[in-house]
């Protein structure tokens, strides 16, 4: 639920508290100032596989169905703290709150929390891609239907570097609804010629807008690219936390009036991306403390 007094928010500091926790201990190579994933690097959880496995998009999940699978998990395993055969609403999956975050790395650094709802791909360098499938809202992860507006809102398209580019291609995405997102890779100065680069698109309807108001899902997706060489998902992200790490090895703490108290799913799939100040990503570490509320 929504807090709205300060006797919630009393309630919601003694609620039940889970640590969900990433760390790396493998570093990939990187760019300065541009972000990269850590999904695929060993550590806890462990490493995941870049390349998508549907075109059509697959829905990214945070909890294990099969608890025997969580020592090769790549999630970090979110434990329902409530009995799901006991909830009345939907929105009771939504009553977890982000109350700090302590985060370090061994390099200087930004890092962000992203919540992974859903991966296209994989793609080539020439992919012209129509998916056809139309998601419905409850795959959003939406607390209740009078947010999905909000919640979608906060949603973005990003590409995802599996094998390295050797020019400057277009991205260019439809949705199902007729809005569009793109990013020329040439005009941003921007050669994906690194794995597990990340890299954001705009709407095209607005400079300075990139976030998704549809949730109708991909209907077209087109790389324009010159070359011979490269490969790429498309993923769908919710930005959960965003810190920097000025100095190496140094520690960050951000309570709650810095995380903002924002809500997540018990289902969220959550990955940790780094934009570091050198050409390593360094071997980070981060701590979300969340809080059920009743």
């Amino acid at each position: 639920m929504p807090l709205t007094s300060a006797s919630q928010l009393e309630g919601l500091m003694r609620g039940q508290t889970q640590q969900l926790k990433i760390n790396k201990t493998a570093s990939r190579t990187t760019i300065a100032n541009r972000w990269f994933t850590t999904f695929d690097l060993a550590g806890n959880p462990a490493a995941g596989t870049l390349a998508g496995v549907s075109i059509e998009g697959v829905v990214q999940n945070g909890t294990p169905k099969d608890l025997s699978t969580f020592s090769t998990f790549n999630y970090p395993p979110f434990f329902e703290m409530i009995n799901l055969e006991d909830i009345t609403f939907v929105e009771e999956l939504w009553n977890y709150y982000v109350t700090k975050v302590e985060a370090s790395n061994t390099v200087a650094s930004r890092l962000a929390i992203f919540d992974c709802v859903i991966k296209y791909g994989s793609f080539s360098f020439d992919a012209d891609e129509k998916p056809e499938t139309v998601f419905d809202e409850t795959l959003y992860r939406s607390p209740n239907n009078s947010d999905i507006d909000i919640y979608t809102s906060e949603l973005e398209y990003w590409i995802q570097i599996n094998t390295p580019f050797a020019t400057q291609p277009t991205f260019n995405i439809e949705d199902h609804a007729g809005s569009a997102w793109a990013i020329n890779c040439a005009t941003r100065g921007i050669t994906p010629n690194t794995v597990g680069e990340l890299i954001p698109l705009n709407n095209t309807a607005s400079t300075f807008d990139s976030n998704i108001h549809s949730i109708s899902g991909a209907s077209s997706i087109v790389c324009t690219d010159g070359g011979s060489a490269g490969g790429f998902d498309v993923l769908v992200m919710r930005k959960i936390w965003e810190g920097a790490i000025p100095f190496a090895n140094e520690q960050i703490v951000h309570n709650y009036e810095s995380t903002g108290l924002v809500r997540i799913p018990f289902d969220a799939a959550l990955i940790l991306a780094v934009a570091s100040n050198s050409t390593s990503s360094g071997l980070p570490e981060v701590v979300l403390d969340v809080v059920f509320s009743e």
